[in-house]
């Protein structure tokens, strides 16, 4: 599996998920990944007990690329009549995979975007592309403003998806 957040850092991380399938927990230290015969890197454990999932991080894949970019950006200030502010960001991401990892990416796109618990702000998020369904996924929009996105991609393929952010609020509270 990939993971990326482009807002924060173009570049897309490999992440193992895996099981203790021994008999005997794995006790915290430095530790080998090898993907088939392939040497993959080192990485620092946690105790895991059997029986037990835990997740491997692996570093940067310099096979799958995200790109994100800006396409708009706007803020409309109120009329003489109107009472409210706009600002209106629209967002692009392009996923490549050149052949990372070895096949077919899953890749997982997260973006923090904004929330609010201020009833006089408004924001509205629209995407081209569906956000991981899901409870927990749907409270992570909701609370934490945490939108997610995955998607497979073969080697070659490539994909892009839009995000519109648009926050209103009264021109009393002067943001922005």
């Amino acid at each position: 599996r990939h993971y990326a957040a482009p807002a924060a850092m173009e570049r897309v991380f490999l992440r193992a998920h895996a099981t203790n399938t021994t008999e005997l927990p794995m006790l915290a230290g430095g530790g080998t990944v090898f993907f088939g015969p392939d040497f993959v890197g080192a990485v620092e454990l946690a105790d895991v007990q059997p029986g037990a999932e835990f997740d491997l991080y692996l570093g940067i894949d310099p096979g799958i690329e995200v790109v994100r970019k800006e396409v708009a950006s706007r803020s409309a200030k109120p009329g003489a009549m109107a009472r409210n502010r706009r600002k209106v960001e629209m967002f692009e991401i392009t996923v490549t995979n050149h052949g990372g990892a070895g096949g077919t990416a899953h890749v997982r796109i997260e973006e923090a975007l904004p929330v609010t618990t201020d009833s006089r702000l408004k924001v509205k998020i629209e995407s081209n592309l569906d956000p991981v369904a899901g409870e927990k996924e749907e409270k992570a929009r909701e609370e934490r403003g945490l939108w997610a996105w995955e998607m497979e991609l073969e080697p070659g393929a490539s994909t892009s998806f839009t995000c519109t952010v648009t926050v209103e609020w009264p021109k009393a509270l002067g943001y922005y």
